[in-house]
């Protein structure tokens, strides 16, 4: 990858951190004096996860159903409707195992916004529906049995979820994104130009 797309990358992530910033900055202002937020005080949630990638073009043409990963996410501001999130995910063996297809992985860092209301559900319990937006990076290494270096390209992502605080500081989420990869794959050994697929993950959130 070029230094030029090393920096637009790096200029994207600061702007979407940006823009989510003086978003929640300006929810918090519009709160101050209303009631106490409905997630009960909390600002920050850490979401470790296992995930499944399946559909898009992530198979075209092969046998195949579904490759695992697993990762994290922190999200911020998350007392409010509108709130942040960083998500670092990693699949090895993302194109199917081995000997179906060489060794390879795929690694992506994603800043996304939230939207979504706390609902209070029982003592101690509250239930978030969500939709989400974002972009970052995404990593793909697709076949080291030739001189091939990873491939480093801008991804874009929608989806949506649940989360279920089923105690005041722990719960549980789940989470459906179709991915879009915006590069070219086929320049580097693969079998497709263009990689979209589906990722749902389950996990267990912590808040702070």
């Amino acid at each position: 990858m070029t230094l030029a797309s090393h920096r637009s990358l790096a200029f994207l992530a600061f702007l979407v951190v940006g823009v989510w910033s003086s978003v929640l900055g300006g929810v918090t202002s519009a709160q101050e004096g209303a009631a106490p937020p409905q997630s009960e005080g909390f600002n920050y949630y850490v979401t470790g996860y296992y995930n499944f990638n399946f559909g898009g073009t992530l198979f075209q043409d092969r046998d195949g159903t579904a490759t695992t990963g697993y990762g994290a996410a922190l999200a911020f501001g998350a007392r409010h409707i509108v709130s942040g999130e960083v998500d670092f995910n990693y699949s090895p063996q993302f194109f199917g195992p081995e000997p179906e297809s060489s060794h390879n992985n795929v690694l992506t860092l994603t800043f996304s916004g939230i939207v979504g209301p706390w609902i209070k559900v029982a003592t101690g319990q509250r239930v978030r529906p969500y939709a989400c937006f974002g972009v970052g990076m995404i990593r793909s290494l697709i076949d080291t049995s030739v001189d091939i270096s990873p491939q480093t390209d801008l991804v874009v992502d929608v989806g949506g979820g649940l989360l279920w605080f089923v105690a005041p500081r722990v719960g549980v989420r789940g989470d459906l994104r179709h991915r879009w990869d915006r590069g070219d794959l086929s320049q580097r050994g693969g079998y497709i130009a263009t990689l979209n697929y589906f990722r749902a993950s389950l996990g267990v959130a912590v808040a702070f």
